[in-house]
């Protein structure tokens, strides 16, 4: 005997339902050959008895004398402990086609009709028993791993869902009603119409399919499912069978929506800088879900529902989360609450740092005249919106007798550090104008090169543009570092960025040409100084942005009131300086 044939055999139990007794004994002697263990019976009843024992193998003889062996058949595939115990059923006679093909449709996983050799019933029943072995091997896979697998005869119209199958849509096995209609019937309604076209494609041209919907189980909640399998056609091409399997895949794609949620959230709450715009944009997230926010005094007890905590300034900002099946989970509700919590952090933080810099900025803003001999002189400071874009924009206005000293300038960099380089830059820049008498060439290269000198490369940059102011004359001698152009308009209306070459700026080399461009100021003209904050923006060139501000102005226009114009041109929101000198008389 083929030692192959021991592979399932040897150690199985086989129960051998014979009526004859010389015949019985014959195939116990052919089994125990291979290994197995034996154990037998005469009658129905006696072989029912027996096979509620769960032996692996029932072999069953076609002809039990007075018992009915297709009664015995029906009573073994209809009993919960015995239906899935693999069975042979084998003739010791002729016998026609018909009573084959009857025992097969009952239940029978084999028919041997006689004359039978020994090595082809055993071949038989191993395997009919690797056949068994891979079936339990599948149910164990797919019980474990909300899997089941489903057979669509299209003729007929029946469909087939395995236990695990059911389990998966709720219901108790045999509760699937079997045909396609109940299947769609599973579908959610929303999915149901686009899930008809898509099959109808398939059995139109595809041989394998993937088909993904959502599904509603027997208690109402509701599932995503994922099936994919093949399509077996007749000869002619015509669909016959639909055989796949679907796998319940609600807790994967449950997981990459608050994943993706929580990306949204992350990359929106990164953008804001106050604490109110964190709450508000929490808040629109959060509608119509089972998570709530709630703002309360910093001692009050926590409520029952509470999954997460954190300050907000002298208060407390609770999320409380409720369990619904189709809400946000209580992970994702404690996910958000610790973005919300980070996002708030950074706000207030940004918003102190914010409140501290403008302080400063407005503490260092110098004190003017705004009318001196015949002129008018105007200077405005607008910080910027967002607390990391304050920097060190800055503007001074100095009167010396005979001349009046103006400066515009921009420290690169934004926050505290820039506020506090623009002071020292501003200090510097004043104490050399007053030694060089106004000369606004000697005072870019001396403050060029002490600024230089003292930081080297390690301190920002900045930009600066020097104007003095001869009072008598009205001329105006102007240099620039780096810095944008002044606007001037004459009292006809012209207005004209004037053509200034600017050399670089303060803390980049330790020295550089200061060219001069000079004009004169005539009863109503008007100059204007101001950072590129201003007028800057992306999608126009500069002296276009600078034009439609001042078209939108029309006349002598205020500091105020250029800044303004120019901020709806502004490519950042960062801060803003202008300073205004009109010629009176």
């Amino acid at each position: 005997m083929d030692t192959d044939l021991r592979d399932h055999l040897e150690g199985a139990t086989v129960l051998i339902v014979v009526h004859d007794d010389d015949q019985r004994e014959s195939l116990r002697g052919w089994f125990v050959d291979v290994g197995a263990s034996v154990i037998e019976a005469r009658s129905a009843d006696a072989a029912f008895r027996l096979a509620r024992d769960r032996p692996d193998l029932v072999l069953l003889d076609a002809q039990l004398g007075e018992t009915s062996t297709a009664a015995l058949i029906d009573r073994l595939k209809s009993d919960a402990v015995t239906s899935t115990i693999p069975l042979i059923q084998r003739s010791s006679a002729p016998i026609d086609d018909g009573s084959v093909a009857d025992g097969l449709r009952r239940g029978a996983d084999a028919y041997l009709v006689e004359p039978v050799s020994q090595r082809v019933l055993l071949a038989t029943a191993d395997a009919t028993l690797r056949t068994q072995e891979l079936a339990r091997r599948l149910e164990v896979a797919l019980s474990s791993g909300d899997s089941g697998v489903f057979d669509w005869n299209i003729p007929t119209g029946v469909v087939t869902w395995n236990d695990s199958l059911e389990r998966v849509h709720g219901m108790v096995p045999g509760e699937f009603g079997g045909t396609i209609d109940d299947f769609y019937t599973s579908v959610h309604p929303h999915d149901a119409s686009a899930l008809r076209a898509r099959v109808e494609v398939s059995l139109e041209v595809d041989d394998a399919f993937v088909l993904a919907y959502r599904f509603v189980r027997a208690g109402g909640s509701i599932g995503h499912m994922e099936s994919r399998g093949r399509i077996f056609r007749a000869p002619d091409g015509a669909p016959v069978r639909m055989l796949g399997l679907a796998q319940d895949v609600t807790n994967r794609v449950t997981q990459r929506v608050q994943i993706d949620q929580l990306r949204r959230l992350a990359s929106q709450l990164s953008g804001l800088r106050t604490s109110a715009g964190v709450l508000e944009a929490l808040g629109a997230e959060l509608v119509d879900t089972n998570v709530h926010l709630d703002l309360v005094e910093a001692g009050a007890s926590n409520a029952d529902d509470v999954v997460f905590s954190f300050s907000v300034g002298e208060r407390r900002l609770d999320i409380g989360w409720s369990e619904r099946a189709d809400g946000v989970t209580r992970r994702q509700a404690i996910a958000i609450g610790e973005l919300a919590g980070s996002a708030i952090d950074r706000a207030l933080r940004y918003e102190a740092e914010r409140t501290n810099a403008e302080i400063l900025q407005r503490a260092l803003q110098p004190e003017y005249a705004t009318s001196v001999g015949g002129y008018r002189f105007d200077a405005q400071y607008l910080p910027a919106e967002r607390s990391d874009r304050l920097g060190g924009d800055f503007f001074d206005v100095l009167d010396l007798d005979d001349w009046v000293i103006i400066t515009v300038g921009d420290v690169a960099g934004h926050g505290l550090e820039a506020t506090r380089q623009m002071g020292a830059i501003r200090s510097m820049l004043r104490t050399v104008a007053a030694s060089r008498r106004g000369d606004p060439a000697a005072i870019v290269a001396e403050c060029r090169s002490l600024y230089y000198a003292v930081c080297g490369l390690d301190c920002p940059f900045s930009t600066v543009i020097v104007g003095r102011l001869d009072k008598a004359s009205g001329r105006v001698t102007l240099v620039s570092a780096g810095h944008p152009p002044p606007l001037h308009c004459a009292r006809g209306g012209v207005l004209s960025l004037l053509e200034l070459v600017p050399g670089p700026p303060l803390g980049v080399v330790a020295d550089g040409h200061t060219a001069e461009v000079e004009l004169v100021l005539a009863p109503g003209d008007w100059l204007a100084m101001y950072t590129d904050g201003v007028f800057e923006r992306r999608d126009m060139p500069f002296d276009e942005a600078v034009r439609k501000a001042i078209t939108r102005l029309g006349g002598v226009p205020s500091a105020e009131g250029l800044v303004e114009a120019g901020e709806c041109s502004s490519m950042t929101a960062d801060d803003r300086v202008a300073v205004v000198v009109e010629r009176t008389i």
